[in-house]
């Protein structure tokens, strides 16, 4: 996460829109895509790009236009995105945002807000277990780990990956504890059977 959070900042100082992205790589075969990044705690797809500030971009080199997949540092989750986490037990629906954006008057980065309700998954549905308001960063860092942190948090040198939040909070497999199916046929919860080698 510190590396999307160095990349992202540091495109606050620049005008341009960069090469380097925040997830690994956009894929696509013409009918869907993937940001290949399946290691964020929560499933932010390829339907997600514009509000991670990705987009596809002419540019020219030698005179010869060419199509590439640029990053901006404008981060911009708006009402209506609902992501559910990885292991499919939470999700959050955002019921308003403000993208970042640079201040005219300050010159500096307005981080936005992003006010969203989560929720967990039960057997009839999914229940609502609260109302937050973040920035977009913060917000960018819950998608990514499962915690809410802000920049300054993220990008602390001195701390161990599992105190700047690389851990997710939502429930992941471990090897103590199976994995249970979040909706049987049966309506009861069923083992399945996981390996983590």
């Amino acid at each position: 996460m510190k590396k999307e959070f160095k990349l992202l900042k540091s495109m606050w100082e620049k005008k341009e829109r960069q090469l380097e992205l925040i997830v690994p790589k956009v894929t696509t075969d013409g009918i869907t895509g993937s940001l290949n990044n399946g290691h964020w705690a929560y499933q932010v797809g390829y339907a997600f790009r514009s509000a991670l500030s990705i987009s596809y971009d002419e540019r020219v080199k030698l005179k010869k236009p060419y199509m590439v997949w640029t990053q901006g540092p404008n981060i911009h989750f708006k009402s209506g995105d609902f992501i559910i986490s990885r292991c499919q037990t939470k999700a959050i629906q955002v019921i308003a945002g403000t993208g970042v954006e640079r201040d005219k008057e300050t010159n500096k980065m307005d981080l936005g807000s992003v006010t969203y309700d989560t929720f967990d998954k039960t057997l009839t549905g999914w229940k609502k277990t609260g109302t937050h308001n973040h920035n977009q960063m913060a917000f960018l860092a819950l998608l990514i780990s499962g915690q809410a942190l802000s920049v300054e948090e993220v990008l602390k040198e001195e701390l161990s990956p599992e105190e700047q939040g690389d851990q997710p909070l939502v429930d992941l497999p471990s090897a103590d504890k199976g994995l249970t199916s979040p909706l049987p046929d049966n309506g009861k919860e069923e083992p399945i059977q996981t390996s983590l080698f």
